[in-house]
C-alpha cells in the first residue's frame, strides 16, 4: 500500500527520521529522494492523465541569503522526454521571485524538439515574461513526423538594479508538470517502471535541507540512527545519495559501523 505508517509493513514507507527539522512524517523538498527511491524500490506503473498521457513533475528553487549571483542569463535543460506517439505536449509552469530589494530575477521557459545540449534542436514553444509571479502552459502538437526526444529548458535572468554587477540574496521558486504521449515498447520485460527491488519497503532518513545543505554531524547521526533501528525496520541496505568533501573520519567510522552491523 502506498503511504507511510511507522513499522507497519502493510505500507511502502515503514520508517522515518528527520535530522533537519524533526518533522514526524516523510516529506521531500525537491524530489531527489523520491527519484532515488523509485529507482531502487518503485512498484511500477506510470502516472497518466485523463487523456492517457504520461505525467512528470519537476521543481527548482534558489534561496541564497547573504549570497549573490552575477548579472546575466543562465540556461538549463531541466528534463528530456521521449514522445512515442502523435498527440499534444502540455507543460504547466509556475514561477515566483521572492528576491528582496531592488535586484530582480526573471525566468523564461522553452520547449525544444531535440536534445538541447546536442545537435540543433528546434524551438516549438516559449514564454519570456518579465513579471515576478506567473503561470503559463507551453504546448505543442506532435505529428508522426516529429516523434522522438524533446527538451524542456529554462533561462534564469539575473537583473542587477543596484549597479554592482550582482543580484543579492536571490530567492526564487519554480515548478512544472509535463504531459506527453508516451507508450514505450516493453520487449517482454514486464513493467518497465518497476525499481530494482519493487517488493522492498523504505525507511527515509533526511539529513540535508531544502538547499541540499547539511552538516557532517547530521549525516553521522542519521547513519547511527539506521544502525540503532536496523532490527526495528528490518533494514538491510542503505543508500546515501549526497556529496561532500572526503576524508572525514567520523563519517568513515559511521559507514564502517553500518557495514559491520550487516547493512550493505
Amino acid at each position: 500500500t502506498p503511504g507511510y505508517a511507522d513499522a507497519d509493513f502493510n505500507y511502502k514507507i515503514v520508517g522515518w527520521r528527520d535530522e533537519v527539522s524533526s518533522l514526524p512524517s516523510p516529506y521531500d523538498d525537491n524530489g531527489h529522494g523520491s527519484h532515488c527511491s523509485g529507482i531502487s524500490a518503485g512498484e511500477g506503473g506510470l502516472n497518466l492523465d485523463h487523456l492517457g498521457r504520461a505525467v512528470a513533475t519537476t521543481a527548482d528553487f534558489q534561496q541564497f541569503d547573504g549570497g549573490s549571483e552575477p548579472e546575466g542569463t543562465d540556461y538549463y535543460s531541466i528534463t528530456r522526454f521521449n514522445v512515442t506517439t502523435p498527440g499534444i505536449i502540455d507543460v504547466e509552469t509556475e514561477f515566483n521571485d521572492f528576491t528582496l530589494g531592488l535586484d530582480d530575477i526573471d525566468l523564461w521557459v522553452y520547449l525544444y524538439y531535440g536534445e538541447f545540449y546536442f545537435g540543433s534542436p528546434t524551438m516549438v514553444d516559449s514564454y519570456i515574461p518579465s513579471s515576478d509571479t506567473w503561470t503559463h502552459n507551453l504546448t505543442h502538437t506532435v505529428t508522426a513526423g516529429d516523434l522522438g526526444m524533446y527538451s524542456f529548458v529554462i533561462g534564469v535572468n539575473y537583473v542587477d538594479n543596484t549597479a554592482d554587477g550582482y543580484v543579492s540574496s536571490p530567492d526564487i521558486q519554480f515548478r512544472s508538470k509535463i504531459h506527453w504521449p508516451f507508450d514505450p515498447p516493453q520487449f517482454g520485460s514486464g513493467d518497465a517502471w518497476k525499481g530494482v527491488a519493487p517488493d522492498t519497503h523504505l525507511v527515509g532518513v533526511k539529513v540535508l535541507n531544502q538547499q541540499g545543505l547539511g552538516t557532517a554531524s547530521g549525516i553521522i547521526d542519521g547513519i547511527n540512527w539506521v544502525i540503532t533501528n536496523k532490527n526495528v525496520y528490518n533494514i538491510t541496505t542503505m543508500s546515501l545519495s549526497l556529496g561532500g568533501g572526503s576524508g572525514h573520519l567520523g563519517m568513515i567510522t559511521a559507514v564502517n559501523n553500518a557495514v559491520e552491523a550487516g547493512i550493505v
